[in-house]
């Protein structure tokens, strides 16, 4: 590497440094719904920098090694700043979004995931059905378990505990993407697209950012230029030790699917074409390439 390309790099590798968080920050990136954003970004920053840690560690240039040393102790600080935002916010809020959908929704859904989260999900949707006994009750979730989806537990648990709510049931999604525009598609199908204004969605409070992100910007469509009112809540279901793992895991899996669908670019500019979106997951997203059984359900509906 010559000099010119060694100052490059410094450069380079000295942004880093710019990049600083604060809860105020923080608070108005998940105002925004752009906080989850944020984490994977820091999350690949990071990873970036450890590969130049490791390409420099085999070299004899101290100097370089100590800048790269320097920056990813500060990218991890602000990230903990990040995540402790998360901890503590969550600590004292259940609830994000527009919290007046929560007094009227028209429409309650609920995500699915594994258990034993799932089941504190349901116990949360319990109360809440509870309290709006007439609106319908949207179970999303399709999941990993080859004996029973995670939309029909929740279905059979929720009639259990003696929630009577009319039922929706969508068993094909495997992560937030799909909830949210599969969710969509089904609604359509029943005919209650049209009939729904405010959305209250439930699901774990470590969750809520993205599920939030993925269904405003999904029900943003060529077909729905009303728009939709959202608001989101549910349980505690991860420690703060495994908040820490699902954002280096979950998210980033999630991040990686969305910059694959070119559904995602600008959609306020670009409002979603339900149908374009349903093909690209299918074309582009590693969970649901070769799920033509998807296809042949959903399609019709688009």
């Amino acid at each position: 590497m010559n000099i010119q390309e060694n100052n490059t790099l410094i450069t380079y590798l000295s942004s880093f440094n710019d990049i600083i968080y604060t809860p105020e920050k923080c608070q108005k990136l998940l105002d925004n719904d752009t906080l989850d954003i944020a984490l994977v970004a820091i999350n690949n920053d990071i990873t970036q920098v450890k590969q130049f840690s490791k390409i420099f560690a085999q070299s004899n240039d101290e100097t370089m090694q100590v800048l790269i040393k320097k920056i990813l102790i500060h990218l991890n600080q602000q990230k903990e700043i990040i995540l402790n935002f998360y901890i503590h916010y969550f600590k004292s809020n259940s609830i994000i979004g527009d919290k007046s959908v929560s007094q009227h929704p028209d429409l309650i859904v609920v995500l699915g995931c594994d258990r034993p989260s799932l089941d504190k999900r349901i116990s949360y949707a319990v109360q809440i059905a509870n309290q709006h006994p007439s609106a319908p009750i949207l179970l999303s979730g399709g999941g990993f378990n080859i004996d029973m989806t995670e939309g029909d537990y929740m279905h059979a648990q929720l009639k259990k505990a003696g929630i009577k709510n009319e039922f929706i049931l969508e068993t094909l999604s495997m992560d937030t993407i799909a909830n949210a525009l599969f969710s969509k598609i089904m609604l359509r199908q029943d005919s209650k697209l049209s009939t729904i204004k405010n959305i209250e969605i439930i699901t774990s409070k470590f969750h809520l950012p993205r599920a939030l992100y993925y269904f405003k910007t999904i029900f943003n469509s060529l077909e729905s230029t009303s728009g939709f009112n959202f608001c989101a809540q549910g349980p505690t279901t991860a420690t703060d030790a495994q908040i820490e793992f699902l954002s280096n895991h979950e998210l980033s899996t999630e991040s990686d699917a969305m910059q694959t669908l070119s559904v995602f670019n600008n959609p306020k500019k670009h409002p979603i074409d339900d149908m374009q979106s349903l093909i690209e997951l299918l074309k582009n997203h590693n969970l649901y390439q070769t799920r033509y059984d998807i296809l042949r359900i959903l399609l019709p509906h688009c």
